[in-house]
């Protein structure tokens, strides 16, 4: 039966490795990638070194300085191989996504299929104004500083970043996810406490303090993964059309948060929020009219 001691060092290792990844080397996650992976890498591969090296130093007392330099050798090589290739999962799970990367994974959406699914389309209130007044190169610090305050939020309410366009992102939801505990609402109002909670340190740093707008719906789209060279999970369908000329009505209106009747009728106990009726309007290029809501309307 191996003793305690012997589990110590991989202890040890992971335990450093995971403080470090979230305390100090946070600072370089938006360096380029590559250097980035190489000083994650690095750091772990020495954190392992180091602790092999005084473990086996200290339990192998009798072993000769050519042995330890053996040893010290296959340590360095076998934590950089491994410390590499797990950095560059986690890179490309952050780059693509947790859910993306595991439809990929798994090929769930290699074969298109058809799903019901709840669609947020948010976009930066007066970005036009703010881009004027920041121009191009500051704007798009701002922008950046602002998608990595809100992305935590969307991940950790369920919802799958689909898009960035632009100053506009696209959050997708599950039904299931979406539905329970009105994630695909309560996503929202999160982000707005998050970005009041950070307010002085835009206007400080930027000058401006950002504020969103947004529309939900839900219904079917088709999935799947689409394109050769560059590949992506898709979603396509009249849903997301739908989605995009509910927020533009939303901007129209200087609303806040517009939802579509059908997602709100969807949502169990949906009477308990502050809803008021707007009607039901034709959107462009659709047919049948679209009853809208708004939420906590100002």
């Amino acid at each position: 039966m191996l003793a305690i001691s012997e589990f110590m060092p991989g202890f040890i290792i992971s335990f450093l490795t995971v403080v470090s990844n979230n305390t100090f080397l946070r600072q370089f996650k938006y360096w380029p990638f590559a250097l980035y992976v190489l000083i994650k890498t690095m750091f772990a591969s020495l954190i392992a070194v180091t602790v092999i090296f005084f473990h086996t130093r200290q339990a192998q007392s009798h072993l000769n300085q050519q042995t330890l330099e053996q040893i010290l050798i296959t340590a360095i090589i076998f934590s950089i191989g491994i410390s590499l290739g797990y950095n560059l999962f986690v890179m490309n799970i952050r780059m693509l996504g947790r859910n993306v990367f595991y439809a990929f994974f798994t090929g769930k959406y290699h074969k298109p299929k058809e799903e019901q699914r709840i669609f947020m389309f948010i976009d930066l209130v007066s970005s036009t104004v703010a881009a004027e007044k920041l121009g191009h190169r500051k704007f798009f610090a701002f922008l950046n500083e602002v998608f990595s305050d809100i992305s935590p939020i969307i991940q950790n309410h369920k919802g799958t970043i689909y898009k960035y366009l632009g100053d506009e992102l696209i959050v997708v939801w599950t039904m299931k996810d979406g539905l329970q505990k009105i994630r695909c609402i309560q996503t929202f109002f999160k982000i707005q406490e998050q970005l009041e909670l950070r307010a002085k340190r835009y206007l400080k740093k930027y000058g401006i303090e950002p504020q969103f707008r947004a529309a939900l719906h839900m219904g079917k789209v088709m999935v799947g993964e689409l394109g050769d060279v560059k590949r992506e999970i898709a979603f396509l369908g009249d849903t997301v059309n739908t989605t995009a000329r509910l927020q533009t009505e939303a901007k129209k209106r200087q609303l806040k948060l517009l939802i579509s009747g059908d997602l709100l009728h969807s949502i169990p106990n949906y009477k308990t929020l502050n809803t008021k009726n707007l009607g039901t309007i034709k959107l462009k290029g659709k047919e049948i009219p679209t009853e809208i809501f708004c939420i906590e309307c100002e």
